[in-house]
């Protein structure tokens, strides 16, 4: 027990500096920044087309054809920022110009502003030579209803199946919602991320290693919901070299602390997430700010990535930290700040504020080869 303690202590200590590693800067939305990179919305990543007989799949959208067949069609599109043309032009003979990419998670919500305010993390990485690629999940779209993919969204999902009329199938065997929740957040990660990543790696301007062009410089990132889905995506070895999960679950997680041994704690996404950092097959980076709904899950899972490798004395690579924000509640009393706006507020600001940790998060990008 005092071993386990002492290596908990060992991340604590490592999470507790880092909160005062840098200084707040915040980013406003962007507008007029095409010298900065070019927008894409609408980008198609994964489509297809069959007929639909005896399954059920959430990412479709059912029809009939002209003659009475019904079929499932799934179309799955994104916001891509692109570098400018000159970045493309290169020397005549030399070979055509390529850059490492960044899939982008988004949060939860049918409506998604990835077209304006992920701009900000396309402002900040563009011009240091990435693709920026923000996939939308099914059922959700850009704010103005651009991008839009195919689907139902997970909490109509959700809500579907605790109805007492249910629409839709729904292949579980769960006996709660947060159960199913996290059913569907590994669908998710094994479906959408898994063709975000497929496409990423079809484009021929995505960055690959020299000695193996089948071997992508990809990371996935993502915030809240998709932090979550980016956690469960790195249980599985997809295309990627490295994962930045920002906040996963800081709104899913219990006063029960799950041990590096430990099964059914918690609640069913965090012990999940737990599961799914201790066998992550990637580096990774978890991160918050410190005002969020709750930093836990920052420490819990840095903790089993670290240690839950077949060498724990080594590990495997991981960072992690919790950066300084603004404390959100107007007076000193943290009580007072009901309805929760306020850290709802530095949940989602953190997440597009790269003054704040894009620093960190370069750098732990290029350490492992996304660059």
């Amino acid at each position: 027990m005092r071993d386990t303690k002492t290596k908990r202590n060992r991340v604590i200590l490592f999470l507790v500096a880092a909160t005062f590693a840098s200084p707040i800067t915040i980013f406003a939305l962007c507008q007029g920044e095409e010298e900065k990179y070019r927008k894409f919305d609408g980008q198609v990543y994964y489509e297809t087309d069959y007929p639909a007989l005896f399954s059920f799949d959430s990412r479709c959208r059912y029809y009939t054809d002209a003659q009475g067949r019904w079929r499932c069609e799934i179309l799955q599109s994104g916001t891509l920022y692109l570098p400018p043309r000159s970045a493309y032009q290169v020397p005549k003979g030399a070979p055509p110009a390529t850059f490492p990419a960044i899939i982008i998670n988004h949060g939860s919500g049918k409506e998604i502003e990835a077209d304006r305010r992920y701009c900000v993390i396309a402002n900040y990485f563009v011009p240091k030579g990435y693709i920026v690629f923000v996939p939308m999940r099914r059922g959700q779209s850009n704010a103005d209803g651009s991008s839009k993919s195919t689907g139902i969204y997970i909490e109509d999902m959700v809500a579907d199946w605790q109805s007492a009329s249910p629409a839709w199938f729904h292949d579980t065997q769960c006996d709660s919602g947060g159960c199913y929740r996290e059913e569907l957040f590994k669908q998710q990660a094994d479906q959408e991320v898994v063709a975000a990543v497929d496409y990423l790696r079809s484009r021929t301007d995505v960055k690959s290693e020299p000695k193996d062009p089948e071997d992508h410089r990809i990371a996935i990132m993502g915030s809240s919901y998709g932090g979550v889905v980016t956690v469960f995506a790195n249980r599985r070895t997809i295309g990627q070299k490295a994962v930045v999960a920002f906040s996963p679950g800081a709104q899913q997680w219990s006063d029960e602390i799950c041990g590096p041994n430990e099964q059914n704690c918690g609640t069913p996404v965090q012990n999940s997430l737990i599961a799914a950092a201790r066998s992550a097959n990637k580096p990774a980076f978890y991160l918050q700010a410190k005002w969020d709904y709750d930093t836990r899950p920052t420490i819990d899972l840095a903790y089993a990535h670290a240690y839950g490798s077949n060498d724990p004395k080594h590990s495997r690579g991981w960072n992690a930290a919790i950066f300084p924000y603004q404390y959100p509640c107007p007076t000193s009393d943290p009580s007072s700040c009901v309805p929760k706006t306020h850290f709802q507020s530095i949940h989602t600001g953190f997440f597009t504020d790269p003054g704040v940790w894009g620093p960190g998060v370069l750098n732990f990008l290029r350490r492992y080869d996304v660059k």
